[in-house]
């Protein structure tokens, strides 16, 4: 019986990071082909930008999350980090796009 339910937490856990991981896709594909001045009036100043090597820009927003856990009567914390990059190319298009983290 605890296996089953472990497994079925399991099988939960992955369905839920599964429908997060296909929204985030979707909502970063959406910028493809937009100019990423459209990108920063939507989201705001990025956390980092960098000229890239073939005259582009490299727009990078990044963030540390924190959540804390407790069992047993003891509780910590744990800290991770997510990010989402654009790459514009010289003319501001956006082209490619890459994220990590929830």
């Amino acid at each position: 019986m605890k296996r089953i339910i472990i497994g079925l937490v399991i099988f939960v856990c992955v369905v839920a990071f599964s429908g997060c991981a296909a929204r985030i896709n979707k909502q970063m594909a959406s910028w493809e082909g937009q100019n990423y001045n459209e990108l920063i009036a939507s989201w705001g100043p990025p956390s980092q930008m960098m000229d890239s090597a073939d005259g582009g820009k490299i727009i990078i927003y990044s963030k540390t999350k924190c959540w804390q856990q407790c069992s047993g009567g003891y509780c910590w914390t744990n800290c991770g980090n997510a990010y989402r990059m654009f790459w514009a190319d010289p003319n501001g298009i956006i082209y490619r796009w890459q994220w990590k983290g929830l």
